[in-house]
């Protein structure tokens, strides 16, 4: 009886069968955790897939944007007028000896200033001073030149003769679309225009949620070059007891400015987090 249960208790029957379960659950976990790895990797895969693609969509937007604005330049041609007239009539009277005696009056001065302007674009726009444009293109950039140079002044006012980067604007509901005809390229635009004049532009593939958006810099240089002329001519015409000498000297100013606007950077839009969620 004592040998039948030292065997019993030296047997290793059974054993390979605890192993062989223990080993399957093993695989089991693993291969959980390999299934869920894959799973999670294909949905990562297929999210930067679709962030990939609306990314290439945003900034080939953005380059096209640039490419159509860059180097484009505006001419603005201001020109003011100056005349200065003088006039002095002389009367002419008979002495008692016949001969002619001829008395000049105090001469009378007067200065009209005139001024004008005149925009030459890269290409061909609508009327620039009635808000009839285009947000596309140079039509946008003319506008802009515009606005740049005169502000809120009159082009035919003494003040629209110098200019300050001080004119600041949002595009707020102004925005518009850059697409491409022959692609599937159709991405939104907002901008709003800094005091120094340089144009901040966002682009991005106009979805609500989870937007993503390129910041476009462009960064305005003037090149002003100016010249004066000045011509004089005088007549004389007759009036009744004698003439009346007129004097004209006439002085032309002229300025002329060629804004061009340039990249100044592209980057990826910088967002607060949302503290909402």
């Amino acid at each position: 009886m004592r040998k039948k249960t030292a065997a019993k208790l030296k047997s290793n029957k059974g054993a390979s069968l605890i192993v062989a379960l223990l080993l399957f659950l093993v695989c089991a976990v693993v291969g959980a955790v390999v299934l869920a790895s894959a799973t999670a990797s294909a949905g990562k895969a297929s999210k930067l897939a679709e962030m990939d693609k609306r990314y290439y969509k945003v900034a080939s937007a953005a380059e096209l944007l640039a490419e159509k604005l860059c180097g484009r330049e505006v001419k603005i041609v201001r020109t003011k007028t100056t005349q200065n007239v003088t006039e002095t009539d002389y009367t002419v009277i008979i002495d008692s000896n016949g001969e002619e005696q001829v008395s000049q009056g105090a001469p009378v001065n007067s200065v009209t200033e005139t001024y004008t302007a005149a925009v030459d674009p890269t290409d061909t726009e609508p009327n620039l001073f009635n808000g009839d444009y285009e947000h596309s293109g140079f039509s946008f950039l003319t506008e802009r030149a515009v606005r740049l140079m005169f502000g809120n002044e009159a082009p035919d006012t003494a003040a629209a003769m110098g200019y300050t980067f001080s004119v600041s604007e949002s595009g707020a509901g102004k925005g518009f679309t850059v697409s491409h005809a022959d692609t599937e390229l159709n991405a939104s635009v907002e901008w709003h225009s800094e005091s120094d004049g340089t144009l901040v532009f966002r682009v991005s593939d106009g979805s609500a949620k989870d937007s993503f958006a390129l910041i476009l810099t462009l960064t305005p240089s003037i090149n002003v070059s100016d010249n004066s002329g000045v011509t004089e001519n005088a007549f004389t015409a007759e009036t009744e007891g004698g003439y009346k000498e007129t004097r004209r000297k006439t002085t032309v100013y002229t300025k002329t400015s060629v804004i061009k606007w340039s990249v100044g950077s592209i980057v990826k839009e910088v967002r607060e987090p949302d503290e909402s969620n």
